[in-house]
């Protein structure tokens, strides 16, 4: 007999064997599910389709009306009426042809036994590993325990893909974490080996802790502790009711099935509860253990947590999973249940870890979820000063397209390491890839703010999401901030480089003028005076930017003098960075610091900032100038400033 069924359930399990899933409807079939049990026949196939069956549970009265020839089929396979753990009992209604059953009594899924395999064969221990778990062993037999010992999580993930960790979180059957813990210091101690105290770790849900969690040591390494536990969710909050729970209900309260498997220490086997673990860590496919809506509405952090696994691993989403990131409810209680702290949380780890980070960033605008996360409540944006109020006419939708082009477009030139100018600077480009993808991502949020305070002043809007929607670090959001606001000015001067250089393929720049006659010229004078003023206030900042505006090529406003800017005028305005001298500006030292200024021009307060401003703009255009020569030109500067006030 072949079971199918049409929707996704726990595993089907006839005579012991899983069932290949299938979505196929078959004629005088059982539909199963356990813990549910439901008879079909013919006769309701054509109602399947447009409407869900109805699982009855253990106690529940089943009615149909099967053909007579499915109802001798049945009663055949089902003699003496038991079908692997379930009584049933037939009765006829009084109709013909009718009849019905009652399930009374049913084994359940987590009656299943798990799924094992040796563990040599699966993973390998270090030297340090094998002894951690030599002494687990010996300090069960040495106290005579009947515990059962499991390292439970990412550790056998990790190990089982040939990755080293140092994360070994262990899990027991029959006492507490602290107790087993204190248990096995006892044995140490006894051997005369050295031991410290047993560090409890107190429950903290916001960060993911919801038992206390006892941490102590074998040898160096840290060993976390715990009972296995099983969790159960209010409707207005993603913080569960923690009990203490099975080897089932553990692997099944966890995010996805690859971090369900347990290496059981004692009988050295993998443990796979979920019967689907191991097989969907091998072929990368990222799937709950439970019916995927329910997993994401009790915790709707679980989008993050699985689309960072899938990033970090380059998964495939279950389509079930895929079509519950793009539920309401799901995205209701994204808003609702999960702090802005949270987010930023799970994105910083998928932003700074391995694999490829931006497909989580690309997977939240496709599911219609960046909104909710960068950005609560909604953001009304607009216009910075001296700014284009064009940056308004795209919409949110429009905006988060665009970034999500550019970020994976970040993505490609990180991984295959084109990124020179950053590359010029820096031995690890990885360093940078949190700033460079959330520049990419929110890089349409150029020249856009968002009123803030009482005084409703204007604050940028890319700032605002990172240090408000996400809650990163304050001097992170600035530095992200300030890479995108740079990004555009850059392609403006990379156009005007390329216009000078078309009009003039042998322009100079001439050393000797004032800023102001530099200005009027309007040439590589004017355009090392703005390059260098803006590469002071950006600093190394610069070459993210660059980089960021060869991936952004469409945002610079174009003026009547320039035309479209392509990477290779880019890159020849990195080159003209780096050999004019302007590549780190601002580690020049002024030629008059604030004191000199002070006592050589009898100014004090904003006079000061302002004449050390000038001072720069000269010293970009006079690069080999003295300090007489500096001098002479800011008295200059000032006498012309008190003749215009006297004017």
């Amino acid at each position: 007999m072949r079971l199918t069924r049409i929707r996704q359930l726990s595993p089907l399990y006839w005579r012991g064997r899983v069932v290949k899933r299938s979505y196929r409807y078959e004629r005088n079939v059982i539909f199963m599910a356990i813990p549910c049990l439901a008879l079909m026949h013919s006769s309701h196939l054509s109602q399947i389709e447009s409407r869900p069956p109805v699982f009855h549970r253990c106690g529940e009265e089943v009615r149909t009306r099967p053909s007579v020839s499915s109802k001798v089929y049945l009663s055949s396979i089902l003699s003496p009426r038991r079908l692997h753990g379930y009584n049933l009992r037939f009765a006829s209604t009084g109709r013909a042809g009718g009849w019905r059953a009652r399930a009374l009594g049913a084994i359940t899924s987590q009656d299943m036994p798990p799924l094992t395999f040796p563990a040599p064969t699966l993973i390998t221990l270090t030297p340090k590993e094998e002894e951690i778990f030599d002494v687990i062993r010996a300090a069960c037999s040495y106290h005579k325990l009947n515990t059962t010992v499991r390292v439970a999580g990412g550790w056998v993930r990790d190990k089982i893909l040939g990755k080293l960790s140092d994360d070994i979180d262990i899990a027991v059957d029959n006492m507490l974490g602290e107790e087993f813990a204190e248990l096995v210091n006892e044995y140490l101690h006894e051997k005369g080996e050295e031991t410290k105290n047993v560090a409890v770790i107190k429950t903290n849900p916001e960060k993911s802790k919801h038992l206390a969690t006892a941490t102590f040591r074998i040898g160096e390494r840290a060993v976390d502790v715990n009972h296995l536990r099983s969790e159960e969710y209010a409707s207005t909050s993603r913080i569960p009711e923690v009990k203490v729970g099975t080897p089932w209900e553990d692997s099944h309260r966890r995010d996805l099935t690859m971090n369900t498997l347990f290496y059981n220490i004692n009988s050295n086997t993998i443990e796979d509860y979920t019967h689907r673990g191991l097989q969907d860590l091998r072929s990368g496919l990222a799937r709950t253990p439970l019916a995927p809506v329910e997993t994401l509405v009790d915790d709707p952090l679980r989008v993050l947590r699985s689309l960072r696994f899938a990033a970090r691993f380059n998964l495939t989403l279950d389509p079930d999973l895929e079509k519950a990131c793009h539920h309401e409810e799901v995205k209701l209680g994204l808003r609702d249940k999960v702090s802005r702290e949270r987010f930023g949380q799970e994105i910083s780890k998928a932003l700074e870890g391995p694999g490829e980070p931006a497909s989580l960033l690309s997977k939240l605008v496709e599911y219609g979820l960046i909104s909710t996360v960068f950005s609560s409540p909604p953001i009304q944006p607009t216009p910075l000063p001296n700014s284009s109020p064009e940056y308004l006419t795209k919409d949110s939708g429009s905006r988060w397209q665009m970034g999500r082009e550019m970020v994976m477009e970040m993505q490609r030139r990180i991984s295959q390491d084109k990124l020179p100018y950053l590359r010029q600077k820096v031995d690890n480009i990885h360093d940078f890839q949190p700033i460079l993808l959330l520049s990419a991502l929110l890089a349409k949020g150029y020249g856009l703010g968002v009123m803030v305070g009482r005084k409703k002043r204007p604050v940028s809007m890319v700032f605002t999401m990172l240090a408000n929607g996400i809650k990163i670090p304050h001097k992170e959001s600035e530095t992200v901030d300030t890479v995108v606001h740079a990004s555009p000015i850059l392609q403006h001067m990379a156009s005007r480089l390329a216009a000078i250089r078309r009009a003039n393929p042998n322009a100079t720049f001439q050393t000797g003028l004032s800023p102001a006659e530099a200005r009027v010229r309007n040439g590589l004078e004017a355009l090392r005076l703005e390059t260098g003023l803006v590469l002071d206030d950006i600093k190394d900042l610069w070459r993210l930017s660059l980089e960021l505006a060869k991936v952004d090529r469409g945002s610079v406003e174009q003026k009547a003098d320039t035309e479209a800017v392509s990477e290779s005028d880019l890159n020849a305005l990195g080159e003209w960075i780096v050999e004019s001298g302007l590549g780190s500006v601002w580690e020049t030292p002024h030629l008059l610091d604030g004191s000199a200024i002070m006592d050589r021009f009898k100014v004090q307060g904003g006079m000061v900032g302002q004449l050390k401003r000038t001072q720069r703009e000269w010293q970009l255009l006079n690069p080999e100038g003295s300090e007489k020569d500096c001098e002479i030109f800011l008295k200059d500067v000032m006498f012309e400033a008190a003749a215009h006030e006297k004017d």
